[in-house]
Parts: C-alpha cells; sequence; structure tokens
C-alpha cells in the first residue's frame, strides 16, 4: 500500500466513512462492471483494467462525491453510468495505476442536474 493510500484511507477512517473492499472487473466494460454501491471503495483484487461503475446521475443515486483506492496490482478502469459523461466526454473512464486513488464529483448546472462527472487521479 502507497503513502497517499494510506493517507487516504487514514482521512476516511477520520471522517467516519466506510470503505468498502471490492474486486474489479471483468476488464474494460461499462455495461457490467461492478458498480461502486459505497462512497469510498478500495480494490484490493482486479484483473487488467478491471472495471468499476459509477452510480447514475440521472437516476439520481449518485452520491455528492466518492473516491476509489486501487491497492490492487493492476491498473484498473472507473466509468461513469452508460449515457452519462466523465470529465465532459461520454460513456468516458478514468483509469487508476496501482497504489493510486481518485475522487469523483458530479458537476452540479443551473437546473440543478447534470449527466458529467469531475473526476481526477490522486497520486
Amino acid at each position: 500500500m502507497t503513502t497517499i493510500n494510506v493517507a487516504l484511507l487514514f482521512a476516511l477512517g477520520n471522517e467516519r466513512m466506510p470503505v468498502m473492499d471490492v474486486s474489479a472487473g471483468p476488464a474494460s466494460a461499462q455495461l457490467i462492471a461492478q458498480p461502486m454501491l459505497w462512497r469510498a471503495v478500495r480494490v484490493k483484487e482486479a484483473v487488467a483494467n478491471g472495471s468499476l461503475v459509477l452510480k447514475s446521475i440521472l437516476s439520481e443515486e449518485a452520491p455528492n462525491y466518492c473516491f476509489v483506492i486501487n491497492d490492487s496490482g493492476q491498473t484498473i478502469k472507473v466509468y461513469c453510468a452508460a449515457g452519462e459523461n466523465l470529465n465532459g466526454s461520454a460513456n468516458a473512464s478514468l483509469s487508476i495505476p496501482t497504489g493510486e486513488s481518485a475522487i469523483f464529483i458530479p458537476v452540479p448546472n443551473e437546473a440543478g442536474g447534470t449527466t458529467d462527472w469531475r473526476a481526477a487521479a490522486i497520486a
């Protein structure tokens, strides 16, 4: 486990935010990816390019923000829900290398809703 992942887990623990351990897979598959059931997950096992998918903004299931911690031995991909955007691109994903983490935040608009997530790796 890297220093950044340890620090993020420590910070989330101080905020009393539960972190769920999950596996990422199958590889590069938005429609059948492992769903993000918690606001913070730690990937401990993954196939190469194992995939997770964020909850839908349109269905109002998406949280205000979420974290993915990659403690697996593989780079993983996190996709937005089908038909939504990630960093302005439709049906996109963010790759998270081994030992890194990422934050995901839905972007509000004037009408109060959006279909766009913004994401950034924490290295």
